[in-house]
């Protein structure tokens, strides 16, 4: 894996390895930064937007980033409660779009919100995707106005 990373300069790996072995991914992880390579190795199914998952992975050093789903964990409140967990460990924030998206644009504005490090909102062949897309670049327009 780390001469595939190497060759073609991977810089994100998301779930690289099966859901529940956080040793794998401690052991790529620590790899990673031991070699100085700049790849995130990223949680999903690993942590689920979940605090006690993403503490568990934080501490364990098994991630660089985490992926976070506002309605996997059900609440505003929890989700920011995972994004504070995931800061705490100075992890990277990605906020997911999941499938069965609509075309509610509050994920682009509450990414920006939260000071998520990344928004991972899907190909932009989609209306419910593009309306994201569409809502961070008004985002961005506001903020250069002021």
């Amino acid at each position: 894996l780390l001469k595939i990373i190497k060759e073609f300069k991977l810089f994100y790996l998301e779930d690289p390895f099966f859901e529940e072995d956080f040793e794998s991914f401690k052991k790529l992880n620590l790899k990673l930064k031991e070699f100085d390579f700049s790849s995130l190795v990223v949680g999903d199914d690993l942590t689920v937007t979940s605090p006690s998952l993403i503490e568990k992975a934080g501490k364990e050093k098994a991630i660089s980033g985490v992926i976070i789903k506002p309605n996997q964990i059900g609440t505003i409140s929890e989700t920011i409660e995972a994004i504070k967990v995931a800061q705490k460990f100075d992890l990277k924030v990605i906020l997911s779009h999941r499938s069965g998206e609509t075309e509610d644009d509050f994920l682009a504005d509450f990414a920006v919100g939260v000071g998520a490090d990344f928004a991972k909102l899907g190909g932009i062949q989609r209306s419910e995707r593009m309306v994201k897309y569409n809502r961070l670049i008004e985002i961005e327009k506001e903020l250069n106005q002021l």
